[in-house]
């Protein structure tokens, strides 16, 4: 009786010992399986983030060429505006100045020079602040030349050859723009909404939209009333460095995308800065409701293997006991 007892122990013992390996090998299985789609989803996410980042970039860099060339395209016509021609042959500063108001808020500029072959200033329309070699870099190949400047807003500037009349020397115009537009057509064609911060190492004027840590001064955001906090509370907590990577940020229950990225053409010292802000808060939930029902249906199948695996081991076992 003892001896049967025995082997019945031994028995048990063998068969709980093949369920429990068997069990760790499918456990072990599992874990792999469950990290490998995490990472695999977080690698899929962040390459999506990577594309659309390439996308965004290029889409605000088209934009800013845009504008570019539309203040080309306006240089060219400049002359002949009404007017314009015989103004400009007789330099004469109040009939320039007149010829243009004509159609200065048909052509959406907020800055207007005109300069002679001698640098007399026939047109200062606006408060340009134009960068001091910018017009010299013009002048040494006499083909339209722009540039972005930032100060309490980014404007975009062009210089281009103006005929000042027949058997006069050509003189020079610059026409400029706010960066205004370019921020409100990549809202329009995209969902991230977008900032421009200005680097300075001066602390004068200091306001709340300086951004002490970047060193840099917040100077547009679209529905600023929304990211400008947003943005601020951001620098407080993130370097410079980590937004040119791209990071994710949780806001008043929101997920943002965040991206730093300098602005196109845009001149030193005081060099114009992209901030892209997305709202990811909807993938964020989906990535997170992915790995939830994985995790909770992979569960149930370790658990199903289980007994499946309890099942198939007991007859054969027990099968083998009886013949042993």
């Amino acid at each position: 009786m003892a001896e049967v007892l025995l082997n019945s122990k031994r028995f048990i013992s063998i068969k709980w010992k093949a369920f429990f390996f068997t069990s760790l090998l499918l456990s072990v299985i599992f874990v792999i399986f469950v990290i490998s789609s995490n990472f695999f989803l977080d690698k899929l996410f962040r390459d999506q983030r990577i594309d659309t980042n390439h996308r965004y970039v290029e889409q605000i860099d088209a934009i800013v060429d845009k504008t570019a060339n539309d203040l080309e395209l306006m240089s060219s016509v400049f002359p002949y505006i009404e007017g314009m021609g015989k103004a400009l042959a007789s330099k004469d500063v109040n009939a320039v100045r007149t010829a243009f108001n004509l159609y200065r808020f048909h052509l959406g500029l907020n800055a207007a020079v005109v300069l002679t072959a001698t640098d007399e200033p026939l047109l200062w329309m606006g408060e340009p602040n134009i960068p001091p070699n910018f017009i010299q870099e013009f002048r040494e190949n006499w083909k339209p030349l722009w540039t972005v400047t930032c100060f309490d807003i980014c404007n975009l500037y062009l210089a281009a050859p103006l005929p000042m009349g027949e058997g006069m020397e050509d003189g020079t115009l610059i026409l400029g723009a706010s960066l205004s537009d370019v921020l409100a057509s990549f809202e329009n064609i995209s969902r991230a909404n977008v900032g421009v911060s200005v680097k300075r190492d001066d602390h004068v004027d200091v306001d709340d939209r300086y951004l002490s840590q970047w060193h840099s001064q917040l100077v547009a955001v679209t529905h600023s009333e929304m990211y400008s906090p947003l943005i601020r509370k951001a620098a407080t907590l993130f370097s410079r460095e980590l937004l040119v990577r791209g990071i994710i940020y949780r806001y008043k229950d929101r997920s943002y995308h965040l991206l730093l990225k300098p602005l196109k053409g845009a001149a030193f010292p005081r060099q114009g800065e992209l901030i892209i802000v997305e709202d990811v808060t909807s993938q964020q939930e989906t990535l997170a409701s992915i790995r939830q029902n994985g995790l909770i249906f992979l569960s149930l199948g370790l658990v199903f293997s289980e007994f499946i695996l309890l099942a198939t081991l007991w007859g054969p076992l027990n099968r083998l006991r009886q013949i042993t």
